[in-house]
């Protein structure tokens, strides 16, 4: 019985001992995937940086453009009020 004891117990403490060495060994692979991450991440980020730059330009330029065709929508609106409001008249009273 002393003897299956022993047995048992190295058993226990070979055990242990595998167990703490994966358990190093995993702690040491997570490190290494970890770090590897981290610089994914990092490249990411920066490309999103200069994807959210880009578009910012874009859109600025859009501004502007739309701005440009607002003020010539306006115009025209303009230009077609006068010519609905020219129709109304009486042909003396309109405009040359």
């Amino acid at each position: 019985m002393e003897a299956l004891r022993a047995d048992m117990e190295a058993l226990r403490v070979e055990t242990r001992a595998q167990i703490e060495v994966s358990a190093e060994e995993d702690r040491r692979h997570f490190g290494v995937l970890a770090e590897a991450i981290r610089g994914d991440i990092r490249s990411l980020a920066g490309l999103v940086a200069i994807s959210n730059e880009r578009m910012e330009r874009r859109m600025d330029g859009q501004d502007v453009r739309v701005a440009g065709l607002e003020g010539r929508v306006l115009g025209l609106e303009a230009r077609v009020s006068l010519l609905e409001d020219d129709r109304r008249l009486p042909r003396s009273r309109r405009r040359s």
